[in-house]
């Protein structure tokens, strides 16, 4: 008799030990998600996404993060279609255009309510009227944030591209 209450406590020690130790180390026994996140751009926007992943942010929610970079908005957007990525910290012209002309993607939210850019001239360009029959350039092609920023930009300035002869040509990504 004394050997099977012995037995008993010994058994109901140990289940109780292993489902206490599971529950306490059920983090580290946990699958994480793989989650291939490209961002478009080097630049400060893209800080808050470097951090989270180098400081485990997303390894304590479960997500096993990736960090790829893309070369430009209409990239990442590419890179998104095509299932490349799973997401993407990128500019939402490219996005916006996609999902206009019909792809099954969702533009979630921008973190920026400003577009940060400068119109910087050669030595030659003294005034607005000067850029007129000149070439200006900006990163990316087609629907690039900075593209778009120096599409706005010139027609609040009272110049249209068309209009002042203005051509537009793509001159590398943001850090070129």
């Amino acid at each position: 008799m004394r050997d099977c209450e012995y037995w008993k406590k010994t058994a109901s020690s140990l289940l109780a030990i292993l489902l206490i130790g599971g529950f306490l180390c059920a983090e580290g026994w946990a699958q994480l998600t793989p989650l291939h996140v490209g961002h478009a751009s080097i630049n400060s926007r893209m800080s808050p996404l470097w951090i989270a992943a180098k400081e485990g942010f997303f390894r304590k929610q479960g997500l096993d993060v990736k960090v790829v970079n893309v070369r430009g908005g209409t990239q990442a957007t590419q890179a998104l279609f095509g299932g490349g990525l799973d997401m993407a910290y990128s500019d939402p012209p490219g996005t916006i255009a996609a999902i206009a002309a019909g792809a099954p993607l969702v533009e979630v939210m921008a973190t920026a309510t400003v577009m940060p850019y400068y119109l910087v001239g050669a030595p030659a360009v003294k005034s607005l009227a000067d850029l007129k029959g000149k070439r200006v350039g900006s990163s990316g092609l087609g629907l690039s944030a900075s593209r778009m920023a120096i599409i706005v930009g010139l027609k609040r300035l009272g110049l249209d591209p068309d209009r002042d002869k203005i051509t537009l040509v793509a001159a590398g990504t943001e850090p070129e």
